[in-house]
């Protein structure tokens, strides 16, 4: 069998741990992942585990907290070659779900947002807020004075 996308697994240098020889690399995230990233592994695992075969192989490490590999068994054609096409999908287009990409990355813009000071907040909406659909003064205090959601692009907070 030959893939255009995915990889044997091969022992990185200075790697200590098991070994998996017989398994195909598909898709990996870190304990710093974007929410991209982590879309995009959490949509690869979801939709290769049912064929069979696939297992998350994590390795703690000292820079980012822990690699974890989206691994696919040699033994289960079927998932290696979906493997594969989701791989070459990623090529044409970088998101596999939207809807799952677009509700991690405003999570992550509303937990940002928590962590502004009221100040920073206004500061903040000083500069963004024509552009958010905000309707009333309570809707403004809800967003301004206790941060409960992000109401604007989360590119524009965090790093999507």
């Amino acid at each position: 069998m030959e893939f255009n996308y995915i990889q044997k697994w091969e022992s990185p240098d200075y790697y200590i741990g098991a070994e998996y020889p017989e398994y195909y690399v598909v898709i990996a995230r870190t304990g710093q992942s974007s929410a991209l990233e982590e879309s995009n592994f959490e949509t690869a695992y979801e939709s290769l585990a049912p064929l069979g075969g696939v297992l998350i192989q994590t390795s703690k490490h000292w820079a980012c907290g822990f690699i974890d590999l989206l691994l696919v068994h040699e033994d289960h054609e079927e998932t290696l070659y979906a493997a594969d096409d989701l791989l070459r999908a990623l090529g044409d287009y970088p998101i596999l779900d939207e809807d799952d990409f677009y509700r991690r990355e405003q999570e992550e813009a509303d937990e940002a947002w928590q962590w502004y000071s009221e100040r920073e907040r206004l500061r903040h909406a000083r500069e963004y807020g024509k552009y958010w659909r905000v309707e009333g003064l309570e809707q403004w205090l809800k967003i301004i004075r206790r941060g409960e959601f992000y109401p604007g692009h989360p590119g524009d907070i965090v790093g999507g």
